[in-house]
């Protein structure tokens, strides 16, 4: 309770939720794949897609920045990262840098 707020945090996160209509609830979202990366002891990586909408989750649970590898997205293109509002164009396969004990969530379409 004494540290900075995450409010702001928070409001992302449920504005994510809501605008992706891959992340609905139960059968009306997305079906989740795991994205096979290099590096499965450290970066966690998940798809939901729905529709033209995808949202890409990586997650590292390392305590230094990872640069993975991965292969397996079913939707190639331009994303758009929901926190950083950064583009990236992401193909089948390629490369992914997730910070130390940090995410990455990037969204397509929607």
């Amino acid at each position: 309770w004494k540290g900075p707020s995450l409010a702001g945090f928070y409001s992302r996160v449920f504005a994510l939720k809501h605008a992706q209509p891959a992340l609905a609830n139960g059968a009306a979202g997305g079906d989740q794949r795991t994205l096979a990366t290099n590096d499965p002891a450290h970066v966690y990586a998940y798809t939901r897609t729905r529709g033209g909408n995808t949202v890409l989750v990586a997650v590292n649970y390392g305590d230094v920045a990872a640069d993975v590898a991965y292969e397996g997205l079913t939707r190639p293109g331009a994303y758009r990262d929901w926190f950083g509002r950064a583009g990236a164009t992401l193909g089948g396969s390629g490369r992914l840098t997730v910070p130390a004990h940090g995410y990455r969530v990037l969204v397509q379409g929607s």
